[in-house]
């Protein structure tokens, strides 16, 4: 269709239950993405919706958007801009009509790791019953003729309220904490070093809040980063 791409998405999930071997707990997950390419502009924007019963059998209520912008300068330098809203269970609602439904969005079954930083903080393994993420960001690339340098910017912000415990333990009240999470840096260079051989070196941190250590644990003063170091090899058995 043009310099338009458009495509839409329906899944049902199926997911055994704990208690019952006979038992099957559906959920279905739909939505639209729709591309824009032209010249040196690439613009997506994509959305789903949640609906059925978790494993838990508790009812399904969640949602994902997401919007991208990119734009090339100079046929090397592409900067980029975005933002992803994946709804999530608040910790201070505590109204059985809202606890009695699964605000979390389920990612299924996508590449976690590709999408809201590269630290993994964030949907490996943990986005069950959690409050959510709003992920908003800036990308920065520059590709040389055998190098390329990468430069990511996270902004982290919960999608539902974070529990103040200390709060809750002196008035018992339940308050909600700042909802910012934290920053994330991530910083990538790769090389070509011959046909089919290519080396990738990354190096990730992230400076935390309060509200972060809340929700995952560990401490906010201490030093959160992550480097690696990588070599690819694509050998060619066969050549028509």
């Amino acid at each position: 269709m043009g310099n338009i791409n458009a495509s839409f998405l329906a899944v049902n999930n199926g997911a055994q239950s704990p208690v019952a071997i006979n038992s099957t707990r559906f959920s279905s997950t739909a939505g639209p993405y729709l591309e824009y390419k032209k010249d040196k502009v690439v613009a997506s924007v994509r959305g789903y919706y949640q609906i059925g019963v978790d494993v838990s059998k508790k009812d399904m209520q969640a949602y994902f958007a997401g919007v991208d912008f990119s734009y090339t300068l100079m046929k090397k330098l592409t900067l980029g801009i975005g933002g992803e809203i994946i709804s999530g269970q608040s910790q201070t609602d505590t109204t059985k009509a809202y606890k009695d439904v699964n605000h979390s969005f389920n990612p299924l079954y996508g590449t976690a790791h590709k999408f809201n930083g590269y630290m993994d903080y964030f949907y490996v393994g943990n986005h069950a019953n959690s409050v959510g993420l709003n992920d908003f960001y800036f990308k920065a690339k520059y590709k040389a003729e055998k190098w390329w340098i990468a430069l990511d910017a996270h902004q982290f912000i919960a999608a539902a309220d974070v529990l103040d415990k200390k709060e809750l333990t002196t008035t018992g009240k339940y308050t909600a904490m700042f909802s910012t999470l934290g920053t994330e840096i991530d910083l990538t260079f790769g090389y070509n070093l011959t046909k089919g051989v290519s080396l990738q070196i990354g190096y990730s941190q992230m400076f935390a809040t309060e509200t972060m250590e809340a929700l995952k644990g560990g401490s906010k003063d201490e030093t959160n980063n992550w480097m690696y170091l990588m070599f690819t090899f694509k050998p060619q058995f066969l050549k028509n």
